[in-house]
């Protein structure tokens, strides 16, 4: 696979760094994960997204949990976003080196 996109379901996965070790080993060298989810702020406004239903992130807990994973720290990108009615996403991009541009 050259992309992967895993959108608002992170909350869900029971082992992340086994999840991501998986779309790791799917993905070519240069290839791409995308992951979005909706911030914990704007989450814990909705009832149905409790933290014993869902597992809530921050940026920074975001990005930490993508850095838990077979990924070196450089490839891994989080960036805030605001969508309508207010409500605040992340979305994280892991760029997977092209092993021919290596050293």
């Amino acid at each position: 696979m050259d992309k992967i996109l895993a959108s608002n379901v992170m909350y869900f996965w029971p082992d992340i760094p086994a999840v991501l070790q998986e779309m790791r080993r799917v993905l070519r060298p240069g290839g791409r994960i995308v992951v979005y989810v909706t911030d914990e702020q704007s989450m814990r406004k909705w009832k149905f997204a409790r933290s014993d239903t869902h597992r809530l992130f921050d940026a920074a807990g975001l990005e930490a949990a993508l850095r838990h994973a077979p990924f070196e720290d450089s490839d891994v990108h989080v960036q805030q976003l605001t969508l309508s009615a207010g409500i605040r996403g992340l979305l994280a991009t892991i760029a997977v080196p092209n092993l021919q541009s290596l050293p």
